[in-house]
């Protein structure tokens, strides 16, 4: 989300200073026994809705 965000921030003529909060991924706490679980799903599906929007911005020209 901080991707897109600061894109649209700056399109607009702002100069935003990123701040990364509520972080969903980390490679210290990684437990390969809960891959296929409804929380890994969820997580997966915010990663590709962040992925198409940047795709979205591409297309945009933003």
């Amino acid at each position: 989300h901080m991707t897109r965000a600061l894109k649209f921030f700056t399109h607009e003529g702002l100069s935003p200073i990123p701040a990364p909060t509520n972080h969903l991924g980390s490679i210290q706490n990684l437990n390969y026994t809960k891959i296929f679980s409804s929380h890994a799903l969820e997580k997966s599906r915010i990663a590709i809705h962040e992925f198409i929007g940047l795709i979205w911005q591409k297309i945009k020209g933003i």
